[in-house]
């Protein structure tokens, strides 16, 4: 059912940003292929960690990891949706606020029912 609610709330959200309609099989190439290449970033980190001890990140290398992941992240929509690089990266981080909250009030309903 999160799946279903994210890829509604992606296709809402391009329409907002882009006023691009979308169907929703783009919207869950889209956040397939993001949540793909987050996965593949993830691994690479986790690869350069194992590989040279370095296992703490601050100050800039923090900020230059985060950077990195958010791009992975907003690729998949840019790849997924067919858009430019800066409304994917809008798209994508206004979807995974949406959807957090969105899926976390309907875990509350579903609780309480």
């Amino acid at each position: 059912m999160g799946f279903i609610v994210i890829t509604t709330i992606v296709r809402m959200i391009t329409k907002l940003v882009v006023d691009v309609e979308v169907t929703t099989g783009e919207a869950a190439k889209a956040v397939s292929i993001a949540f793909a290449l987050l996965g593949v970033a993830l691994f690479t980190l986790l690869s350069f960690v194992k590989g040279t001890g370095v296992s703490s990140f601050l100050g800039l290398s923090a900020l230059s990891v985060l950077a990195a992941l958010m791009l992975c992240y907003s690729l998949g929509f840019k790849i997924g949706l067919r858009i430019p690089l800066l409304p994917a990266m809008i798209v994508a981080g206004l979807s995974t606020v949406v959807s957090a909250v969105a899926l976390y009030l309907l875990k509350r309903v579903m609780n309480a029912a």
